[in-house]
């Protein structure tokens, strides 16, 4: 693997397919940073917002400039597009940002698992309660 030299800092969301393990969000979180260093080359990326859901992850990270991300297009984005693995969304501006950091916090409730995003505990929200909480 080459070794990223490009210092500029981007926002992605970022998905992945995840087993039926039970590890606890801090393992999730550490696995996730783990999984998109080794695909940036940043040996410190940060995991600004996270929910784990039955069979996957959604993240917003910070990280540097990620090969092969795809530009993030809410019209075209679904679910059932996603690859198995690691999925990378760059995210162009900060309502992109606070949407899908919005979009990690509130997953739990559109899937029906619990009524409040604060109820679901493998969420990153009891951490950074600082979201507009966007609701569209």
């Amino acid at each position: 693997m080459t070794q990223n030299t490009n210092d500029s800092m981007h926002y992605y969301f970022v998905t992945a397919r995840t087993g039926d393990a039970q590890d606890g969000l801090d393992d999730r979180i550490n696995a996730l940073a783990a999984a998109c260093a080794g695909a940036t080359g940043d040996p410190a990326p940060k995991v600004i917002a996270l929910a784990c859901l039955p069979g996957f992850v959604a993240a917003v990270v910070l990280t540097r400039d990620w090969p092969g991300a795809r530009p993030y297009r809410r019209a075209t984005f679904a679910w059932r597009g996603i690859a198995q693995g690691l999925t990378a969304f760059r995210l162009a501006s900060s309502a992109e940002v606070q949407e899908r950091i919005d979009f990690c916090h509130f997953a739990p409730v559109a899937h029906g698992l619990v009524s409040a995003p604060g109820d679901w505990r493998e969420s990153t929200i009891h951490r950074s309660m600082t979201s507009e909480m966007i609701l569209t």
